[in-house]
């Protein structure tokens, strides 16, 4: 057990977590997420994360319309205590018209996983509850993407996993399916 009781512990607003990014709290290089009110630090990316970063970045920048941005490693609100930076979101672009694009005006959320996989589990759920429609989780060890819609308080209501052989395609631009092992490293 911790000498610090949950009690003593003050989470940060993402207000205040942008006040210290500006105020040079942080060092220019530093990998941070702000998540339920606590500075995560973000995995560093492995050649393989990287690689399937720029096969993610091709077929999505091909799907996006007029209006349309593909954010990569970009910030984006979850709500008041979270502040993550999915791999990818896709957005519309008066989705920064407040700030940092909510999650609910999201079309698309993707996060790559090698060695963060519970953590981006647990982005599932915030996700959802900011009631962002389409969530993919990139499971690069198992080749797998799980794809999460229908988002609730509670979660999203159906998540379907497919491995590499099957074919996908974003709420967004249903008619344009990929097969998942070509996103997918080896």
């Amino acid at each position: 057990m911790s000498i610090v009781e949950e009690s003593q512990v003050r989470r940060i607003t993402c207000d205040e977590f942008m006040r210290m990014f500006e105020a040079g709290v942080f060092l220019e290089g530093d990998r941070l997420e702000l998540l339920d009110g606590f500075i995560t630090e973000m995995s560093p990316q492995s050649p393989k994360h990287s690689l399937a970063v720029a096969r993610m970045t091709s077929y999505l920048s091909r799907l996006v319309g007029k209006g349309q941005l593909v954010l990569v490693q970009q910030p984006v609100l979850a709500d008041p205590f979270s502040l993550p930076e999915p791999d990818f979101a896709v957005v519309d672009e008066d989705a920064f018209e407040h700030g940092h694009p909510p999650a609910s005006r999201t079309l698309l959320l993707v996060e790559i996983s090698l060695s963060s996989l519970a953590i981006d589990h647990h982005k599932a759920s915030l996700y959802a509850r900011a009631g962002a429609p389409e969530y993919w989780l990139v499971d690069l060890e198992q080749r797998t993407v799980e794809v999460h819609v229908d988002p609730t308080e509670r979660g999203y209501g159906r998540v379907t996993i497919l491995d590499e052989h099957h074919e996908l395609a974003p709420g967004f631009a249903p008619g344009s399916p990929v097969l998942l092992s070509s996103l997918l490293p080896k």
